[in-house]
């Protein structure tokens, strides 16, 4: 997907810590939906990848993405019915 030599960017989601049993349930997840950030970068290398550079999203950045994604959701339902 890139030229040989090339860049890509990963942006992967982490459990910053074990998820509770009850979070995983009202959440419909699983454990193994996602690793650590360390997992995550031992998944890149096993593809072959290098990492150069890696960086862990604060709170403030997750939840600025999280709420974009709603106020999209919000803008296109709207539009989709016309109001």
């Amino acid at each position: 997907m890139t030229k040989q030599g090339g860049l890509i960017l990963v942006g992967e989601p982490f459990w910053i810590r074990e998820p509770d049993e009850a979070y995983l349930a009202a959440e419909n997840y699983t454990r193994d939906m996602f690793g650590t950030h360390y997992e995550n970068v031992i998944a890149g290398e096993d593809e072959g990848l290098f990492p150069l550079y890696t960086l862990v999203s604060n709170q403030d950045d997750w939840d600025r993405y999280e709420t974009l994604k709603w106020y999209a959701a919000e803008k296109y339902a709207l539009f989709a019915v016309g109001a």
